[in-house]
């Protein structure tokens, strides 16, 4: 596990992607590849793309294959100068297909891969599927100990975001997500909230006279379980661009209180939520 992590973080430091490399790939060659922009990673049915999901910039991937698949439109397949080559990654015990050039890798990588016989492309493979099982479980364990953390804080926030209210009217909403790693049913959650502008000043909200929003979330949030809420307008106006938490206040069905006056630290973030949350 450590030479994977190693080899992994040698590739991630390398900015040049300009390496000589006179050894072909065989069957046991592992292949990393950096995501070049944001891209969406595709799941392919038959070369029929049937979900997307997001990579980041600079997200390292395991390569485990390539596939070619002619362009479709209408579901009608066309000539074969039509063709998107993709390489296919390994990542989270599922498998996605980024377009060839929005992957950095090696040079030639494509070409080596597509020169591995039918047994070997099999072995190429599932090496690297172990390989992807292996960081996998690894980064499990850590989204799993950080929620073991919660524990004593009382809330976990999956994810939150804001969201511009209506295209009629000035309105800014939230967004959040959170999971009770309590063995205590939630019944309420005070979140107060500052917004920023574009600038980075703070948003005085024109109604409340301040630019503290308190918003309540009614549970019931029972133990290990998530819940998901929406709130309208917490702030009258487009100009919040981004915003903070500032803490939160839990109440559980026995009366007892918890403040949490510092909600970074209980914030799972997009990568250990993928982890968790991706599906199978």
């Amino acid at each position: 596990m450590k030479t994977i992590l190693i080899i992994i973080t040698l590739i991630i430091a390398t900015t040049g992607w300009t390496q000589n490399v006179t050894q072909p790939i065989t069957d046991t060659s592992m292949v990393v590849g950096v995501v070049k922009e944001d891209c969406l990673g595709k799941i392919l049915d038959y070369c029929s793309v049937s979900t997307d999901k997001e990579f980041k910039k600079g997200t390292t991937v395991i390569v485990c294959g390539i596939q070619e698949c002619k362009k479709n439109y209408s579901n009608v397949i066309i000539i074969n100068k039509d063709v998107v080559q993709y390489y296919e990654i390994c990542r989270n015990k599922q498998t996605y297909y980024i377009e060839r050039d929005k992957l950095a890798t090696m040079p030639n990588v494509y070409e080596e891969i597509a020169l591995l016989s039918s047994d070997h492309a099999d072995t190429f493979k599932k090496n690297a599927q172990n390989t992807a099982e292996l960081i996998y479980k690894s980064e499990l364990r850590k989204a799993l100990n950080f929620l073991s953390a919660c524990k004593p804080k009382g809330l976990v926030i999956t994810k939150w975001s804001l969201y511009d209210v209506s295209e009629y009217t000035e309105g800014t909403g939230l967004r959040i997500s959170v999971y009770n790693p309590t063995q205590k049913t939630i019944k309420y959650l005070w979140i107060t909230v500052t917004g920023f502008n574009p600038v980075d000043d703070k948003v005085v909200d024109r109604h409340r006279g301040t630019s503290n929003i308190t918003v309540k979330a009614v549970g019931p949030i029972e133990p290990d379980h998530t819940s998901s809420f929406e709130f309208d307008y917490v702030w009258f106006t487009d100009l919040v661009e981004t915003g903070q938490i500032n803490s939160i206040k839990v109440q559980y069905m026995d009366g007892s209180l918890k403040m949490i006056g510092n909600p970074k630290q209980i914030e799972m973030g997009k990568y250990l939520y993928d982890i968790i949350y991706e599906e199978d």
